[in-house]
């Protein structure tokens, strides 16, 4: 990816977010003064854009959680101390953004928390005001950064999956079995390509974690800055890498492209790709084949620096060729479909002509690799058993 591509992209994730957050900022005080107000830091960007508020804010029916809960573990000491009132789920988990899980034994019905910071004492209680025990699970974080994995479902999370028309959840199993592996990836990420893993860490705040046979990884404005990540194999790191580069690309084009306006001379959230590529079968829009593209981009600008520095094993730098090969030529035979005269205002043809120049350079450099392997079995999503049958470890140059 050129050093302009790159400079746009962070300059401008950076003032769109802020201007989000704004927006998100007031949205909150019109929803629940009481919460804006007793706030610790108001200066605070990233509580505004998290994905509970966004959920809570445009969900169509009251969910049970309530917006004091959802920020009391961003409240100043005085209100923390007063106490809020939570919701336990069925499974007995209290959830308390930016703090943390309580595990009870009871179940479906409301409880009043407390936090006395000058003493490190947290406090639950019934409607009776007699205390309830319970155990203290943290969030989990990839190191050194504030990106929560997320451990258990909660009632908010639930009710984006039904929206999404699944009845799947979050499973613990999953998370013990893949966070270390996630936070290896973005660690691998910093070593080899520290822009873009500053980007990520600019604009993701959630990972979620989940299984069902058809609903694939997915992001999404509506839940700006959260990383869906569809768990259907056993993965390694090569998996989460690809993921992690890919749904981050979207929350990137999220904040970077906002609704498309200053990029797209058309109503490009619902014009269909398909009116200027005459390929009826194709029933994308605009926006979302230019999404397609710049992931794309950028995983493959990402698979260059590993392949090139081929810090895996054999078998994953063979796994991690077959997946830049797969890229690459996704990236090849979708880039052309914009070019169209009337797609694009003047800033959108510059961001464009930035994808394709940055793209043939790394078609120079990777030519070989593209015509290199068979890819014929492979289906929507790239599948290393798949491309293993047709394409044996030896074909790699290691």
């Amino acid at each position: 990816m050129n050093a302009s591509l790159q400079t746009h992209i962070e300059a401008n994730l950076e003032i769109n977010k802020h201007i989000m957050a704004s927006h998100a900022r007031k949205s909150l005080y019109n929803l629940n003064q009481y919460s804006y107000c007793n706030l610790a830091r108001k200066e605070d960007d990233n509580q505004y854009l998290d994905l509970t508020l966004i959920a809570k804010s445009s969900a169509a029916a009251p969910l049970t959680i309530h917006t004091e809960q959802i920020f009391f573990g961003r409240f100043s000491d005085e209100a923390a101390k007063q106490g809020v009132k939570v919701y336990v789920d069925h499974a007995g988990l209290i959830y308390l953004p930016a703090f943390g899980y309580l595990k009870t034994a009871k179940s479906e019905q409301y409880l009043a928390v407390a936090l006395d910071r000058a003493n490190n004492q947290l406090t639950l209680w019934d409607a009776k005001g007699e205390e309830v025990a319970f155990e203290f699970v943290p969030l989990y974080t990839i190191p050194n950064t504030s990106i929560e994995i997320v451990r258990f479902s909660n009632p908010l999370l639930d009710e984006i999956f039904e929206r999404n028309g699944s009845n799947t959840s979050v499973r613990e199993d999953i998370f013990l079995t893949y966070h270390e592996l996630i936070s290896k990836a973005y660690y691998l990420l910093i070593e080899a390509y520290p822009w873009y893993a500053q980007q990520i860490n600019t604009a993701i705040k959630r990972i979620v974690l989940f299984t069902h046979d058809k609903l694939l990884s997915f992001a999404s404005i509506q839940h700006i800055g959260t990383n869906f990540f569809s768990i259907k194999e056993n993965y390694d790191e090569i998996f989460f890498l690809e993921d992690l580069i890919h749904q981050s690309a979207h929350n990137i084009l999220y904040y970077v492209a906002s609704g498309g306006q200053d990029y797209f001379a058309i109503d490009a959230v619902n014009t269909k790709l398909a009116n200027y590529t005459q390929n009826q079968a194709d029933t994308r829009t605009v926006f979302s084949a230019f999404h397609g593209i710049f992931s794309l981009i950028n995983i493959t600008s990402c698979f260059s620096v590993f392949i090139k520095q081929r810090r895996f094993s054999q078998r994953q730098q063979h796994e991690l060729e077959g997946r830049m090969c797969d890229n690459m030529r996704r990236l090849q035979n979708n880039i052309d479909c914009f070019n169209h005269a009337g797609i694009f205002t003047p800033l959108g043809q510059w961001l464009y002509k930035q994808i394709v120049e940055s793209f043939a350079n790394l078609l120079q450099q990777h030519e070989k690799l593209v015509n290199k392997y068979d890819l014929s079995n492979q289906d929507y999503l790239f599948s290393y058993r798949r491309f293993a049958e047709l394409n044996p470890i030896e074909l790699l140059t290691y």
